[in-house]
């Protein structure tokens, strides 16, 4: 299980202000637990550019399970749970999981925030979204299975997992969640 705070932002371009925001969910009244849940959509290609500007595909990434996370620098819930995928991707640094962290935001915008909030994550841009991972809230975090080949449409990844709103991504359930699907994709 993920725990999962109902909070998420709606594409308005306003600042965020992260001080006002909190990631504790102890006393939150909309704290809510969510079973584990796939769409059983597909993503197959999706172009995206690192921040200096390299052109690549997530098709192009070889780990077995994708944590896609698609966020805005003005959306404080984003800018609150991005520590907490942080910790994640640290505490899974052996697994066989990539991390793409998605802003629809110039690439020199999200370079200067991410400095400015001392992030070591890989972030990257990209103006569209596929159809499987479209959302009107942000952040929506998904996961990714393996690359599958199936006739021409080359290689697709199911969509194993979908969050809309804020999450608290670094406890050990989260990790062994996706530990799991690395090791069984139909375990969700």
């Amino acid at each position: 299980m993920v725990t999962i705070l109902n909070a998420g932002c709606e594409p308005a371009r306003e600042p965020a202000d992260p001080a006002r925001e909190s990631a504790s969910d102890d006393d939150n009244p909309h704290r809510m637990v969510l079973p584990e849940m796939g769409t059983g959509e597909l993503v197959a290609s999706w172009p995206l550019a690192t921040l200096d500007g390299t052109e690549t595909d997530i098709a192009n990434f070889k780990e077995r399970v994708l944590f896609v996370n698609r966020w805005a620098t003005w959306c404080a819930p984003c800018i609150v749970e991005m520590p907490e995928i942080q910790a994640l991707r640290d505490r899974l640094a052996d697994a066989d999981v990539g991390f793409v962290i998605v802003s629809d935001e110039a690439p020199d915008e999200v370079r200067a925030f991410a400095d400015e909030q001392g992030w070591d994550l890989p972030l990257y841009t990209s103006p569209s979204v596929p159809s499987a991972l479209a959302s009107e809230v942000l952040p929506a975090t998904f996961l990714l299975g393996a690359p599958t080949t199936t006739g021409d449409a080359g290689a697709e990844r199911d969509v194993l997992f979908k969050q809309v709103g804020i999450a608290h991504w670094d406890d050990d359930d989260t990790a062994d969640f996706i530990r799991n699907l690395i090791e069984d994709p139909t375990s969700k």
